[in-house]
């Protein structure tokens, strides 16, 4: 049920002839905007669909093509390289022996060490840490220096003395403090 309107000296609007013939118009006309409007989301085909050069991508393609005709040549100079190493007769060949490292190189042989440069640097890396874990296996089986460096029993003494100074500090604690001396 509607209240009464103060404001309207004729009472409620709904018992008015014309105010509920305004009400209708308003309803009507409301219900005639929103089969007006128009979507507000545009779910039409974009323009740029029927555009092919714009679905193809001919130079993303193009740039594809030439970086595996790069590649493609390299891998053939490579090969190349590869098979002259295995045709190649002679100490420093596939599959001979090495050769001593004072002789001097021959004419066309390939200049490179029998081991990589990271190697040796590796080795001695690998030997100062078996060193180190030798060592620290050591310490732990002699018990010695093997104290922990975390004790119960301080930390438990260190937090009594955090949670008193947190007490000292707190403004309720002090009231209770002050409560408990004047109560």
């Amino acid at each position: 049920m509607l209240t009464v309107d103060k404001k309207v000296p004729w009472g409620r609007p709904a018992e008015d002839v014309i105010a509920r013939r305004r009400q209708r118009k308003a309803i009507t006309m409301h219900r005639q905007r929103l089969k007006d409007t128009a979507p507000g989301v545009d779910r039409q085909v974009p323009d740029s669909s029927s555009m092919n050069h714009l679905k193809h991508r001919a130079k993303k393609r193009q740039m594809a093509d030439d970086r595996l005709q790069v590649i493609a040549n390299e891998n053939r100079k490579l090969m190349e390289k590869m098979a002259a190493i295995m045709r190649k007769k002679g100490p420093g060949a596939a599959g001979s022996k090495s050769r001593s490292p004072n002789k001097p190189k021959e004419k066309g042989e390939a200049i490179y060490n029998a081991t990589p440069l990271h190697e040796v640097t590796r080795r001695k890396e690998q030997k100062r840490i078996q060193a180190e874990n030798r060592s620290i296996l050591a310490r732990i089986r002699n018990g010695k220096n093997t104290k922990s460096f975390y004790d119960h029993k301080d930390m438990g003494r260190h937090e009594k003395e955090r949670i008193k100074y947190i007490k000292n500090i707190s403004k309720s604690y002090q009231r209770e403090m002050r409560v408990k001396k004047g109560g």
